[in-house]
């Protein structure tokens, strides 16, 4: 009689099969959150900046900014300073990263049976769910200081969209300098880094408002359309048009454009109009015949819609 054995095949991952790279990317960013509960002091300091910038913006350059046509100075700062904050997660995951290759933590996880783009990852990623806090709270002080949102909803997704983006931006480029150097100056050049390209953009006031080399600067700054993006929902335009399409924001900009010049040729129409011998406008004889016609010429007219 042959005995019979049943073999059960028992589906067991060996060290040369690696772990499950999600899993590690999980694990490394639930880290990174802990470290943020057991560290405060270096996550608090990005959390009320941006919040303290925006009051200090508000209220030193408030005037200015109303000046231009902004109704409320919040409307401008809150996105600039919700991006702002989203970028100081690139500072923490450096000061992380470095605090790891001085542990010798980083060291381990090289030696893991991971993939080594994993740690990469887990370091963007963290710096993302970090980012959302200090948006959070920028909004809410925005909203509690009258901070005005057109586009509704729209709006806030926009800055997040924005936020998120820099937030994954600014943490490749600290990772990059980071793996490079190995020390604190990696995080010190990432800070100037992101300062330099915010505070050389529209973050304080419009392009039109500039002038000198600061205005061919920001002209070419990425971050001037990144800041013009995030700022739709709260200046008052029409974000269902701009969403729809190229073709549609370009026929409102050109209706918009011709109620300027209608307005301006009204200014200049208005003192001519009506300032003859009892309020009626000065008519002269045409050359061609007895028609009259009034003082200001078809030809001026043209010109002045040219402007």
């Amino acid at each position: 009689m042959s005995n019979i054995t049943a073999e059960k095949t028992v589906n067991v991952r060996t060290i040369s099969d690696g772990a499950r790279p999600m899993e590690v990317v999980a694990i490394l960013v639930k880290r990174s959150m802990i470290r943020v509960r057991r560290m405060p002091s270096a996550f608090i300091p990005s959390l009320i900046m941006p919040v303290f910038q925006l009051i200090a913006f508000s209220g030193a350059f408030g005037f200015a900014v109303t000046s231009l046509g902004i109704k409320n100075a919040l409307d401008w700062y809150v996105p600039l300073n919700a991006m702002q904050g989203a970028s100081f997660g690139a500072l923490g995951v450096s000061f992380g990263l470095i605090n790891d290759m001085q542990t010798g933590f980083f060291d381990r996880i090289l030696m893991a049976p991971a993939q080594r783009w994993v740690t990469v990852i887990s370091s963007l990623v963290s710096a993302v769910v970090r980012c959302f806090v200090p948006i959070t709270f920028v909004v809410i002080v925005g909203y509690l200081g009258g901070m005005n949102t057109p586009g509704g909803p729209m709006a806030i997704v926009c800055v997040a969209i924005a936020s998120v983006a820099i937030a994954v931006v600014a943490a490749g480029f600290a990772l990059g300098l980071t793996f490079r150097m190995r020390n604190l100056g990696a995080a010190t050049l990432t800070q100037f880094a992101i300062f330099f390209t915010i505070f050389l953009s529209t973050s304080q006031v419009p392009l039109y408002a500039m002038s000198g080399w600061l205005r061919g600067v920001a002209r070419i700054n990425p971050m001037t359309n990144i800041l013009r993006f995030a700022r739709q929902g709260f200046l008052g335009d029409d974000l269902s048009i701009i969403l729809a399409g190229p073709r549609q924001f370009m026929i409102k900009q050109n209706g918009a454009r011709q109620n300027q010049r209608n307005s301006m040729v009204n200014v200049f129409l208005r003192p001519l109009r009506g300032t003859g011998h009892g309020n009626k406008p000065y008519r002269y004889r045409s050359q061609k015949g007895d028609r009259k016609i009034d003082s200001v010429s078809q030809a001026h007219q043209n010109t002045i819609l040219r402007l």
